[in-house]
């Protein structure tokens, strides 16, 4: 990739959302630098790997708490015209054991990443991917101005984060627009998520355990809704504005792991044991996407049933690669 090319920065590259944009970015004709705090080690994960462009892709292995002056001497040497967002600590319950860790990549590091990109007349749009868990448990339907109300430390740094670069968006006017995004799911998704987890529980012939009864309610998106987001967000959407994107229905935890194990003729009672909540998980978690669908033309083509099968069958093909990664969080601090 030239050092002169217009260069699109996503930042996470590795994650599931990360590497779903990476790819199809690539595939609009972007040059695409990746920057993630893991290394490339599990490729079937990244989807990108088999794509035509993939010449157009570089990566850098950056842990932006310990090596921001490696990712500011990147940003100074290509210049990204746009910023996609996905890197931080992830996952709800594991937060509450070292919260600090949470605050640090979440808030702190990216602060001191924002300060640096304040000023940069290069960049023209940074875009990051939040998470409903700011607004916390709703019963309705919420927009984009709804009162933040997050209840876990990882909610609580997204939530902040969201709040600082909106501030900064004011302040000097930095090209942020924010997404955020129902649960997302689809090829290349970590087998500790539920879909693939209990996709991968099944074909193993293993049991797993279904937190609280499964009676969380959240709304998903396939990854090819996701990529539609990023076009959206990247062509028309507006500096200091949030966009919700969330899919149609809502539906159980129970009735996901009953719609993938009815798609292998197994009974719930064949896949799941019933095991005590986690901490600091919400029941419920529901946005409009209306803001998204008529400023940015965007529309969920996936249903999850159709969503379910397309991942099954990657699942399935992948299956001798994929039974070997963990199924179960690994933190790394």
């Amino acid at each position: 990739m030239n050092k002169g090319s217009e260069v699109c920065l996503v930042l996470g590259s590795n994650s599931f959302a990360g590497a779903t944009i990476v790819n199809s970015l690539l595939n609009q004709g972007y040059r695409v630098l990746g920057v993630s705090r893991s290394n490339q080690s599990n490729p079937t994960s990244l989807i990108y790997r088999n794509n035509q462009q993939i010449h157009n892709f570089e990566f850098s292995e950056i842990n932006i708490n310990t090596s921001l002056n490696e990712l500011i001497s990147i940003c100074e040497s290509y210049q990204p015209r746009i910023i996609c967002d996905f890197a931080g600590q992830g996952m709800v319950a594991e937060s509450w054991a070292q919260p600090a860790q949470w605050y640090q990549t979440n808030l702190v590091s990216k602060l001191k990443f924002l300060e640096y990109l304040k000023d940069k007349d290069w960049l023209t749009k940074y875009i990051r991917a939040s998470t409903p868990e700011v607004y916390g448990s709703n019963l309705e339907p919420v927009t984009e101005n709804a009162r933040l109300n997050p209840s876990s430390p990882y909610a609580v740094t997204h939530a902040s984060m969201d709040l600082t670069l909106l501030a900064y968006f004011k302040q000097y006017g930095f090209p942020v627009t924010i997404g955020r995004f129902s649960n997302f799911y689809g090829p290349g998704q970590q087998m500790y998520r539920l879909i693939p987890r209990v996709i991968m529980s099944i074909l193993s012939q293993k049991r797993m355990p279904l937190h609280g009864g499964g009676s969380s309610e959240r709304s998903f998106l396939f990854s090819h809704d996701i990529s539609n987001s990023y076009s959206g967000l990247i062509l028309r959407g507006r500096s200091g504005e949030v966009y919700n994107f969330s899919g149609s229905d809502c539906f159980t935890i129970k009735r996901v792991v009953d719609l993938i194990a009815d798609k292998f003729n197994l009974a719930l009672s064949d896949v799941v044991d019933f095991s005590p909540d986690r901490p600091g998980k919400d029941q419920k978690y529901l946005m409009t996407a209306e803001k998204a669908k008529n400023e940015l033309g965007w529309e969920q083509t996936f249903s999850l049933d159709l969503g379910i099968s397309e991942t099954i069958r990657w699942t399935e093909e992948y299956f001798k690669q994929l039974e070997f990664l963990p199924s179960d969080y690994l933190h790394k601090p």
